[in-house]
C-alpha cells in the first residue's frame, strides 16, 4: 500500500522507466490487474492465476519464478494462463504494477 492509502495494483497503468517486456498483461475493465485466487480439489489447493496475458507468457513465466523463488509456476498453453501454486495474488499484482502493467 501507499502512503497516502491507496492500493498499488488499483492505480493506472503507466510504463516505468520506458522498460519493454515481450509480455504484456492487459487490465480488466475495471481497471484491476487480472490476478484470481481459485480452489480447487475440494479446497485443499489453493491455486493463484494471471489471465490475460498477451505476448511471450513463457518469459513472465520465468520471471515470476527468479522473483519469487520457491514458487511452483506452470502455463497452461491453451488458454495462455500462469497457474501459481499457493495464495500469491497481492504480491503479484504489486510485482505486477510496480512493472508498469
Amino acid at each position: 500500500m501507499l502512503a497516502s492509502g491507496r492500493r498499488l495494483y488499483s492505480t493506472a497503468a503507466g510504463v516505468v522507466d520506458q522498460v519493454r517486456y515481450p509480455y504484456f498483461v492487459r487490465r480488466t475493465a475495471g481497471n484491476a490487474l487480472p490476478v484470481y485466487t481459485e480452489l480447487k480439489n475440494g479446497k485443499t489447493r489453493r491455486e493463484t492465476i494471471i489471465r490475460r496475458i498477451e505476448g511471450d507468457a513463457e518469459k513472465l513465466r520465468h520471471d515470476l519464478m527468479a522473483s519469487f523463488e520457491g514458487v511452483a509456476v506452470q502455463r497452461n498453453p491453451r488458454t495462455n494462463h500462469l497457474i501459481i501454486k499457493g495464495w500469491h495474488t497481492a504480491e503479484i499484482r504489486e510485482w505486477l504494477a510496480s512493472k508498469g502493467f
